[in-house]
C-alpha cells in the first residue's frame, strides 16, 4: 500500500453497520473519503482471515455491503478512535474491531493456535541462519519475553528484527 501522507486538518471517524439489522459492527478512522475506505474494507476481506473480513464476505455471499458512516472528522484521530470504540463496547456493541484503536494493536491479543502457527512460520525462516535465529532469541531475552513470544514481535513488524530498545518498549505496549 505504501506511505499514507495524512491530512493536517485530521480524519474522518466512521462506523460499519450491518444493512441487515441496523447494528454497528467496526469503528475506525480514515483519511481516504468514505466510499473509498468502504471499497477497501471489501476489497481486504477477500484475502482477510479477520472476523471482520469474515462478517464482510458473509454480507457480499448476500449481495449486500456494510453501510460505512461518519462520527465526525478529529485532529487527535487516535484517541477519538480510541474513545469512540470504547464508547461502543460500553454501549453494548458487538464490534469485530481487532484492536482497541488508534496507532499500534493495544487491546489485540492473538489467540494461542496464531501466535504458534506465527512460531512455526518464523523458525523455518530462520532454520538456515543460527546468527539471525540467537539474535531474536537475545532480543526476546532483553525484553523479558519468552522465546516463543518473540516470534509474535516480528510477526507485527513483517519479520523484521528490531532493535533491543524498541523491542522493550513493545513488550509495554503488546504485553
Amino acid at each position: 500500500m505504501g506511505l499514507t501522507c495524512y491530512p493536517v486538518s485530521g480524519k474522518e471517524l466512521y462506523v460499519l453497520i450491518d444493512p441487515r439489522d441496523g447494528r454497528v459492527r467496526y469503528a475506525g478512522a480514515t483519511a481516504y473519503r468514505l466510499a473509498k475506505r468502504l471499497q477497501m474494507h471489501v476489497t481486504l476481506s477477500r484475502r482477510n482471515t479477520s472476523r471482520s473480513a469474515a462478517w464482510i464476505r458473509e454480507l457480499a455471499d448476500a449481495d449486500l455491503r456494510p453501510i460505512i458512516e461518519t462520527r465526525g472528522i478529529v485532529i487527535e484521530w487516535q484517541h477519538a478512535e480510541q474513545d469512540l470504540i470504547a464508547a461502543l463496547r460500553a454501549d453494548s456493541a458487538d464490534l469485530l474491531n481487532m484492536a482497541d484503536g488508534g496507532l499500534g494493536v493495544r487491546g489485540c491479543r492473538p489467540s494461542d493456535e496464531t501466535r504458534q502457527k506465527r512460531s512455526r512460520t518464523l523458525k523455518k525462516r530462520y532454520a538456515d541462519d543460527p546468527k539471525q535465529m540467537e539474535a531474536r532469541r537475545e532480543l526476546a531475552r532483553q525484553a523479558g519475553r519468552s522465546d516463543d513470544a518473540l516470534p509474535l514481535l516480528g510477526g507485527l513488524l513483517g519479520g523484521v528484527a528490531p532493535a533491543a530498545a524498541s523491542v522493550a518498549a513493545m513488550a509495554v505496549v503488546t504485553g
